[in-house]
């Protein structure tokens, strides 16, 4: 009983994000950096590709923990206050993500590595997948009154 009763105290804080996201932004800053520890595959920029690529999943999950109060890593759709009106805005930063990646790649004065464009490519093709997902199920899919 005592342990349940704590635990649903613990559920109805919402979870620490900032320190997630504090430490994202540095390892991903620290990718572009020259230098850095070679690490057992000596190889620094592996390293730094490392950090960069954890530095990014924490930045995911403290948006999600900022984005949803609460633990987990999933944003199902019935967690959304507005899932037809998110549908527009995530193809659109999806295209903008998928576009930057382009741009990046071509109009860059400096020179990305390419698995940074294949990421940033990627996150895009996610949302718009994600795009494509919510708008299916809410529209052509979506369940008739008939049907309930």
């Amino acid at each position: 009983m005592k342990r349940s009763r704590r635990l649903a105290d613990h559920m109805s804080e919402p979870p620490e994000w900032r320190v997630l996201a504090g430490l994202g932004v540095v390892l991903v800053l620290q990718s572009f950096l020259d230098g850095g520890p070679s690490g057992p595959w000596d190889d620094a920029s592996f390293s730094r590709g490392l950090g960069a690529l954890t530095g990014g999943i924490l930045l995911y999950i403290a948006w999600y923990r900022w984005q949803f109060k609460r633990q987990g890593l999933i944003p199902y759709l019935h967690m959304w206050e507005d899932v037809r009106g998110a549908v527009p805005k995530l193809a659109l930063v999806g295209a903008g993500f998928t576009i930057l990646a382009r741009l990046m790649g071509t109009l860059s004065p400096i020179d990305i590595p390419d698995p940074m464009l294949m990421i940033v490519l990627l996150i895009g093709i996610l949302l718009l997948l994600l795009a494509a997902y919510a708008w299916l199920v809410t529209g052509p899919l979506a369940p008739s009154e008939e049907e309930g």
